[in-house]
């Protein structure tokens, strides 16, 4: 389902960096919480845009990666 964002659903006062992205200059993104999305973002480029799902989404993409659905084969 596609949803309209407006500059409310996006108050998001703290970005948070992924733990993966430490020691990898190439590979960074922040996740920001509001009361009805979550917001991913490039950590390199933060005025190039923004990303954002519904918190069901990020919570089934969460429970996907959790799961392994998205590992290499052989890992």
């Amino acid at each position: 389902m596609n949803k309209t964002v407006t500059s409310l659903d996006l108050d998001i006062d703290t970005w948070r960096k992924s733990s993966r992205s430490e020691g990898n200059n190439s590979d960074c993104v922040e996740i920001g919480h509001s009361t009805t999305v979550v917001a991913i973002r490039d950590t390199k480029n933060r005025d190039a845009g923004i990303v954002a799902v519904d918190r069901g989404a990020w919570l089934s993409f969460l429970g996907a990666v959790d799961r392994g659905a998205f590992d290499s084969p052989g890992q």
